[in-house]
């Protein structure tokens, strides 16, 4: 079953098909609900993590609990049989304020990921794709600080809605949401309540420039 069809059972299961219900319990629009179900808005990482962190679901039940297999630093001359190596970056993606840090960026290790796994989730894009480990809470429930964010650095423009890695002159890289406004304002969100989105104005969104798409995360639970 894909996401959507998770989700139709999950509302069928536990609200009594009702979408108005689970709409309630996780905070969002009926309208939001329907877009899913019809295909008309993708059901995102940062969604699926959402709705599973609200109704007490495990970590990757909207993926049907897909394995990601294991995962190496990069200890030998290849790629271990399997896998695929990607750059991981000396810079953490901060879901909080910007850090005043004007070095460049550039690969700290390589790490090993599965090469399936990989190649599910990205397809073609899979050379394009970076590793940054969150730093901060301010983008919870969605990201959470440790997490590690593959981040496609090709889609190092404005998508439509959705999660990014950005940075400005300012120096530092920060990891938030970003939505256009009807206004042509650009609003870089953090997914934690307790910070209130920062709106800047179609004259100034220069300052602000867009270093990749988060495409998935992946959270650590240590013992």
């Amino acid at each position: 079953m894909n996401r959507v069809d998770r989700l139709k059972t999950l509302i069928a299961e536990q609200f009594e098909g009702s979408q108005k219900e689970f709409a309630k319990a996780i905070k969002k629009s009926p309208s939001q609900i329907s877009h899913w179900l019809n295909g008309v808005r993708a059901i995102g990482d940062g969604v699926a993590a959402q709705i599973e962190t609200a109704l007490d679901l495990p970590r990757g039940w909207m993926d049907g609990k897909e394995s990601r297999g294991d995962v190496y630093v990069a200890d030998t001359a290849e790629p271990r049989p399997g896998f695929i190596r990607i750059e991981l970056m000396n810079k953490p993606a901060v879901a909080g304020s910007s850090e005043d840090d004007q070095t460049d960026l550039e690969p700290l290790k390589m790490i090993d990921v599965s090469e399936d796994w990989a190649r599910k989730k990205f397809g073609k894009a899979i050379r394009k794709i970076r590793l940054f480990w969150a730093k901060g809470d301010s983008m919870e429930p969605t990201i959470s600080d440790g997490d590690l964010l593959f981040v496609n650095v090709s889609k190092n423009y404005y998508d439509g809605e959705g999660i990014y890695v950005i940075s400005s002159n300012v120096g530092g890289f920060r990891v938030k949401r970003l939505e256009v406004l009807l206004t042509g304002e650009l609003s870089i969100i953090s997914d934690n309540p307790k910070y209130k989105p920062q709106i800047i104005s179609e004259d100034n969104q220069d300052i602000v420039r867009i270093d990749g798409s988060v495409v998935a995360r992946w959270t650590l639970d240590f013992m």
